[in-house]
């Protein structure tokens, strides 16, 4: 919350200060990645994912974690994809997974990619509000006016999506 609000270095500090087992540094990793891309150091949070990797190879949340940071931020580097789909293949539950590539497509540009996944996701979860608004957002860089409806649905779920997604420069 206090990234979100424009005070990422008090983030930082609170969670520098915070004790961390040994289960919970997969999620503390991932939320110094979130908040080192909120002050503009993206690209450290996205090392610091990949570094945490190389201890935990078959980690789906790791694999994840990275592709949806990359994708947030723009960090679509060779091997994003790779990340991705590995997460994919790792995990459970992929509808997150697919969510956070079709980020990665949307940030490609490959809006078909993007909508193929968004929808996978949707197909196995039908709540994910998140998906939704980005199933909205790809249908509008589509040309698709059915965005629009696609978002309000979103918003009416969760009207925090617009002000989050914004932060990263996405907007419908």
């Amino acid at each position: 919350m206090l990234a979100r609000s424009g005070r990422p270095a008090e983030a930082l500090d609170l969670i520098d200060l915070l004790p961390v087992s040994d289960d919970e540094i997969d999620g503390m990793t991932y939320a110094r990645a979130i908040v080192l891309g909120l002050a503009g150091r993206a690209e450290e949070g996205r090392t610091e994912l990949t570094e945490r990797l190389e201890q935990r190879s078959d980690s789906a949340s790791l694999l994840n974690a990275i592709c949806w940071v990359s994708g947030l931020h723009e960090l679509v580097l060779d091997d994003t994809l790779d990340y991705c789909t590995r997460g994919i293949e790792r995990s459970g539950n992929p509808a997150n997974v697919l969510d956070s590539r079709a980020m990665v497509h949307f940030r490609r540009g490959d809006m078909s990619a993007a909508l193929e996944d968004i929808d996978a996701a949707l197909k196995l979860n039908p709540e994910l509000a998140a998906s939704r608004y980005l199933r909205g957002v790809i249908l509008l860089a589509m040309g698709d006016d059915s965005g629009n409806d696609q978002v309000q649905m979103a918003l009416r779920q969760a009207p925090e999506l617009k002000d989050h997604y914004a932060l990263y420069g996405i907007k419908p």
